[in-house]
């Protein structure tokens, strides 16, 4: 593992999906550990307060209802308990990534140790910044650039009984939205904005009036993050894997980092174990590279067509974020995504629509738009009405 500190670390919502909870029930990390260890509160789904058109509250619920969940997790916490047991070799000061004459082996330049060699590098080195050589990704997808981040005193729903199912909650405010995400010992504030069409000042006085409306108690300072909202077109390059928010992030709105997070994972592990396997030859190798390019590439295009399509009937607010977030899903939707995505999009559109509730979880490549039934489908329609 190689860790530098001149890349910062971006803060996180600290909110997952179904897949996560499945992850860590592979891994042996039981809803009891999440809670004593992590801190951990039980996740419903995300319940979207006056989106569309009209005010109203809309839950986009994990399937089935009332069964299925996730966590909302204390983000260090989390991390501790994976690492836990693991043997790590971790080296400060990443210089770069060197290209490797040799078929087999890829360099990285560090501080400490000068160029060495390896097998496989799985680059987590964040968002590639604007003046980086690694600039082969597409346009920004979604136009969310900024977050004001707020730590406020936990809610009373999780001191009165810690298996109350409790949710994120998405409220749309003029410069954008506000997720709530309530842990144990505190309660996650993050106001979504863009800070190429509103200032931070005028974001903060919103925040601050959303706060005290809400009964809300800040226990620390407003923190302001920027970001980029990009998908890499290459997520494989001969040896070199991209992950996390180097290969792509969309923005916080369905907590899809984590979820393709764990997905890439699978399919590196997956990619790796069959090189090893077969011993392509380099034809094979670069046939190999192309479809996990392409696949990986799909899952991005799918998340930000679905992400970006919350916001195709804006809010009640007729601003100038919400105005460009809707004209923005059309673009998206007609220039920037393959037409098979855009395409396979309206066909689920259409399914959510005639949908029959399900009493199981869709299982299966086939039954799902990258994590999402057709029931989630019908939600976020009826979030739109």
């Amino acid at each position: 593992m190689f860790h530098t500190s001149t890349i910062p670390t971006t803060g996180v919502g600290e909110g997952g999906g179904p897949w996560l909870k499945q992850w860590l029930d592979e891994e042996g990390i039981s809803r009891e550990l999440m809670q004593r260890d992590v801190k951990a509160t039980t996740k419903q789904g995300i319940l979207f307060v006056d989106w569309g058109q009209q005010p109203k509250q809309i839950l986009h619920a994990f399937t089935p209802k009332g069964q299925a969940h996730s966590y909302h997790f204390d983000a260090k916490r989390l991390s501790k308990i994976l690492l836990d047991g693991l043997e790590l070799d971790i080296r400060n000061q990443v210089v770069e990534i060197v290209e490797s004459e040799k078929k087999n082996k890829e360099l990285i330049h560090t501080k400490e140790s000068g160029i060495e060699a390896f097998d496989y590098i799985i680059d987590c080195r964040g968002i590639p910044s604007a003046h980086h050589s690694d600039q082969e990704e597409n346009c920004s997808p979604l136009i969310a650039s900024g977050a004001l981040l707020q730590t406020c005193e936990p809610l009373q729903s999780v001191h009165e009984d810690l298996n109350n199912f409790q949710t994120t909650n998405a409220i749309a405010r003029p410069h954008g939205w506000i997720f709530l995400i309530p842990l144990q010992s505190r309660t996650s504030i993050g106001y979504i904005h863009d800070s190429h069409i509103t200032n931070t000042e005028a974001v903060k006085q919103d925040l601050k009036m959303y706060l005290a409306a809400s009964n809300l108690t800040p226990i620390s300072p407003t923190r302001n993050i920027q970001f980029k909202t990009h998908i890499s077109t290459q997520f494989l390059k001969n040896r070199i894997y991209k992950l996390g928010n180097r290969a792509a992030f969309i923005e916080p709105l369905e907590a899809t980092a984590i979820e393709s997070t764990i997905l890439h994972c699978k399919l590196i592990t997956a990619h790796i174990a069959k090189r090893k396997r077969n011993q392509p030859t380099t034809k094979e190798e670069v046939e190999m590279e192309n479809n996990f390019n392409r696949v990986i590439l799909n899952n991005m295009e799918r998340i930000a067509l679905f992400v970006s399509w919350h916001y195709s009937q804006g809010s009640i607010y007729d601003t100038p974020y919400w105005c460009k977030a809707k004209a923005n899903h059309e673009i998206l939707k007609e220039n920037r995504v393959h037409p098979i995505i855009a395409r396979d999009f309206d066909k689920w559109i259409e399914k959510g629509l005639q949908r029959q509730p399900r009493k199981v979880p869709s299982q299966g490549r086939d039954n799902m738009f990258f994590a999402w039934s057709e029931q989630s489908f019908a939600a976020i329609a009826n979030i739109l009405s």
